[in-house]
Order: C-alpha cells, then structure tokens, then sequence
C-alpha cells in the first residue's frame, strides 16, 4: 500500500513491512529507506576502539609485532607491541645406564629392562630389577651387585641368610640350611609346616629338620 514509518517511534522500515526502531528493522541491510529511515551503512575502513568502545578512523601503518617461528607461545612476553624472549621449556634429558633410578627399577634383567639404573645408596637391586633393602633384595645369591648394595656371601653350609635353602628351587645350589627347627622344602624354602617338614612332600633333610 506504499505506507511510510512515523519519523519517531517506529522509524525504519523492514524488508519484511514492518516498522521499527532496532537493527533488524534499521540496518542497511534490511532497510526499505524508500518507506522511512535507515543507518547508514558500515564503512570497512572503521574499527572498534576497544578501550573506548567507540568508532574511529582504520588505523594505519601500525608495525605488526614480530611472528616467533617454531617457538611456543609462552616462550615471549609481549610489551608495547615489542617480543621479548623467554627461556624455552627444555625436554627433560633421557636417564641413561648408570643414573639413579627415577621408579625404584635396576639393572638390565625383569624390572631394568636393560635401563642399567642403579639403586639408591644403601639399597639392593634385585635378580627381578626392582630396588629393595630386604634378603629378597640384598641376598648375594638374588642381588645384582653392579646396580647396588649386596649382601656378603654364606659360605655352603652356612645358615640361611634369605628364608631359602638347598640346592633346588629357590635354594639355587647355594646350599644353605634352614635355622633351628626349621625345615628346607623341596622348593628351596624355608618354614615349619608339613609343606616344609614332610618327607612325603620332598622335604630336603641335609637343609633343616623333617618329619616322616
């Protein structure tokens, strides 16, 4: 019906045949400036000042700040459009043979690896690669020696210095014996059970105590 908008209030008429005050109803974009008012259009030589929050002139031959090429970003700090350098995060240097371990494993067998980390002082890498401060550690026939502390060497004969004994199993022909009242199972281990004591269950009576 070729109806314009009221110069107040609804001022803009919409694509769509409707007057109103917003930018969908004023934006150059979707004005009908034949039928009432419209915004001008958005010139793209303006920008968004975002300290003032206002429009002002395109800003011009403003040196871009320089671009770091392969390097993280937090290895600058940015200061008045100026990079300046930052020490780089360096990658932690691989631990090789002969460091102390970083996770309680040693030496190059079970556990180790072949890592060749060694034990902290006082402790004992044992056969199975892990660090330990016990007989099942420590005990010259189950310790690696060249990864950590070792205990000294039971003569044959000697008393268990490790819970085992014999010459199978366990025992590993170290051919300990079990302590007093104790009984050297065919598995090499020392205790005082049946399992142990019963010569029916292989019980090694050149090792410790047995029972018929």
């Amino acid at each position: 019906m070729g109806w314009t908008c009221p110069p107040n209030g609804g001022r803009c008429c919409s694509k769509y045949g409707s007057c109103g005050s917003t930018s969908d109803y004023c934006a150059a974009n979707v004005c009908q400036p034949a039928f009432g008012l419209c915004n001008p259009p958005i010139s793209s030589s303006s920008y968004r000042d975002e300290a003032s929050m206002t429009s002002g002139p395109a800003a011009t031959n403003v040196p871009s700040s320089p671009a770091a090429t392969n390097v993280p970003s937090s290895s600058f700090v940015f200061s008045n459009n100026t990079a300046t350098a930052t020490s780089p995060n360096t990658a932690a240097t691989p631990l090789g043979p002969g460091s102390i371990t970083p996770d309680n494993t040693c030496g190059n067998q079970g556990s180790g690896k072949n890592k060749g980390y060694i034990c902290k002082t006082g402790s004992c890498c044992s056969k199975y690669g892990n660090c330990g401060t016990t007989a099942d550690y420590c005990a010259a026939t189950v310790c690696q020696s060249a990864f950590g502390r070792c205990d000294t060497a039971s003569v044959r004969g000697s008393v268990s210095p490790d819970g085992t004994c014999g010459d199978v199993g366990k025992g590993n022909n170290a051919g300990y014996i079990c302590k007093t009242g104790l009984c050297c199972s065919k598995y090499g281990n020392c205790g005082g059970t049946a399992d142990y004591c019963a010569a029916s269950k292989g019980c090694q009576s050149s090792f410790g105590s047995c029972t018929s």
